[in-house]
């Protein structure tokens, strides 16, 4: 079967909006007040969305994370905006490798 250009044209047009539609979340700039953090940490935690699939090891896990880059960022000399295009990759990379496993008899 030979492809002709058209075909070929929406081929690269499909695959390009699959790569569209998995957007993987990144570091936006901005600024926060240190209430505000609290206040929007203390949401995340008492939601109680997560608590589903949110076992406390994982919870561990999230406290440790966050306490380090907590750390890191408050050391002197530390300017973790001029490193997002790394943390953006990081955030990337765990974004790729830890992907929710599908529901069973749920067809992808």
């Amino acid at each position: 079967m030979k492809i002709n250009k058209e075909i070929l044209k929406d081929i690269i047009r499909e695959s390009i909006e699959e790569v569209e539609d998995e957007k993987v979340p990144g570091i936006k700039s901005g600024t926060m007040s240190t209430s505000k953090r609290q206040r929007s940490a203390r949401d995340r935690i008492k939601s109680g969305q997560q608590d589903k699939e949110f076992s406390s090891q994982e919870k561990s896990i999230v406290d440790q994370f966050e306490a380090f880059v907590s750390e890191l960022a408050g050391k002197p000399g530390v300017d973790l905006m001029a490193h997002r295009p790394l943390l953006n990759r990081i955030i990337a990379l765990l974004h790729k490798t830890i992907k929710p496993k599908p529901a069973q008899g749920v067809q992808e």
